[in-house]
């Protein structure tokens, strides 16, 4: 009856309305295969309503179609951050990274849904620790780099960017290679922390090595006093 009533619909939400009716009973008379049909078919259709996905996914989440299930929560996210719910948003994209972990054991595969996430709010601790995590088991230190540069302008603490700052130059040195990179990112550290011992020896050591002695005078002059060549 459902089926029949599809091609009778006026507009695209009432046929969505249907689809996902039909979903829902298909599911209820534990037609599996069908139900998650009609329901990527509901997922095909735009304009996309929040309530219509939270609906969509709860029938995924019951026929454990994972895969269907994150493609469900990454439009509710990207619906969620154009109509004005960025915690929502957020909280869906952390769903989606403990899904990919916890259901479908791919955690690499959820980095997207963290890299999403600092875009979004860069200050995100968890989402950045979950990238550092990934991309280091893997040794993907590209993106490693690339995470640390993308989570600095949230942070709030000069002691926690300096921190970063001295993450990403150790990274750029001896996993990537890039000495030039890393004196440019301890210098950036020692502008922070110029009474940092740790930042302050990398700082001439590679100004040594890179031959970057001009630049670590500019870096002194931006200083001031505070500290002893």
């Amino acid at each position: 009856m459902l089926r029949r009533l599809i091609p009778l619909q006026d507009d695209t939400a009432s046929v969505k309305k249907v689809r996902l009716r039909l979903a829902e009973t298909l599911a209820a008379l534990d037609k599996r295969d069908e139900a998650i049909e009609a329901a990527r078919r509901v997922l095909d259709l735009e304009p996309h309503q929040l309530e219509e996905l939270q609906r969509t996914e709860e029938l995924f989440r019951l026929l454990e179609a994972w895969t269907d299930l994150v493609r469900a929560m990454e439009i509710r996210a990207e619906v969620a951050g154009e109509t004005g719910e960025p915690a929502e948003a957020l909280a869906v994209l952390y769903a989606i990274g403990a899904l990919y972990a916890e259901k479908l054991e791919k955690r690499e595969a959820g980095a997207s849904a963290y890299e999403r996430i600092l875009e979004l709010a860069p200050g995100e601790r968890n989402a950045f620790d979950a990238l550092r995590e990934i991309y280091a088991s893997s040794g993907d230190w590209r993106r490693y780099a690339a995470a640390c540069e993308r989570y600095l302008p949230g942070a709030t603490e000069a002691g926690e960017r300096v921190g970063v700052l001295k993450e990403l130059g150790a990274v750029q040195e001896t996993r990537l290679g890039h000495k030039d990179l890393a004196f440019l990112s301890y210098c950036r550290a020692f502008s922070e922390r110029p009474d940092d011992e740790e930042v302050r020896g990398a700082v001439h050591r590679l100004a040594e090595e890179t031959s970057s002695f001009e630049e670590l005078a500019t870096v002194y002059e931006e200083v001031g006093d505070s500290v002893e060549k």
